[in-house]
């Protein structure tokens, strides 16, 4: 019998295949090894631990490739942080532009331009009850 494959193990039981997940991929995986059972025949155990490890590899190589994406991709939102506001990055809003004075005097202008319809809760309760009451028929000075 030829020399067995790595990652590939024999058991009381049968086959088993089981590889270490790396340092850097155990938080995205959730595990520290991944194992799985491969039953009794050689021959069947032989070709699936192989287009296993084929699998797992392409996996983690995928899973590496994402985490250097996302690390270059926070770099480069550090480094667009870092950048002093000018000519391609506008200055944030950190104080109110305008006086308080002149902010109330804006907001009066507003309402009167624009009048919102101001209610009350009550109001909108006794409008409520009172449409109730006029679809079953109700007497309104009763309810009240």
């Amino acid at each position: 019998m030829p020399a067995l494959p790595s990652n590939f193990y024999r058991t009381p039981h049968g086959y088993l295949f089981c590889i270490v997940v790396r340092e850097a991929l155990r938080a995205a995986i959730g595990k520290r090894e991944i194992k799985k059972s491969l039953g009794k025949d050689y021959r069947a155990a032989v070709s699936q631990v192989r287009l296993l490890v084929l699998r797992v590899d392409t996996q983690f190589a995928e899973l590496l490739k994402q985490q250097v994406q996302q690390r270059q991709d926070t770099d480069s939102l550090e480094a667009y942080l870092e950048v002093k506001p000018g000519k391609w990055r506008l200055e944030p809003i950190t104080k109110v532009t305008v006086p308080l004075r002149l902010a109330r005097h804006a907001e009066a202008e507003l309402l009167r331009r624009f009048a919102p319809e101001r209610l009350s809760f009550d109001t909108l309760l006794i409008q409520t009850l009172r449409e109730q009451a006029q679809t079953l028929k109700v007497d309104w000075d009763t309810v009240l």
